[in-house]
């Protein structure tokens, strides 16, 4: 029994690890959407012409993403 307690509470603590660990790493703090969500150029290293072209392409794959989900959802 006395050599019991020692490997009872050692899982204990490994379970307890296991199950509180993860849920603070994904507590970080995470940067608020910009204006323009698709650009979060927090390290300001981005020029104003990658910028547009990001929003283009982004806001194209987007109206045809709503295109195609149109299409589909009408079967």
């Amino acid at each position: 029994m006395k050599k019991l307690i020692p490997i009872v509470s050692a899982l204990l603590i490994l379970l307890l690890t296991l199950l509180i660990g993860p849920g603070t790493a994904f507590a970080a703090d995470l940067p608020s959407p910009s204006k323009e969500f698709y650009v979060s150029d927090g390290a300001r290293v981005l020029d104003k012409k990658t910028k547009e072209m990001v929003l283009s392409v982004n806001y194209a794959y987007q109206k045809q993403k709503r295109k195609n989900h149109k299409l589909f959802s009408q079967r």
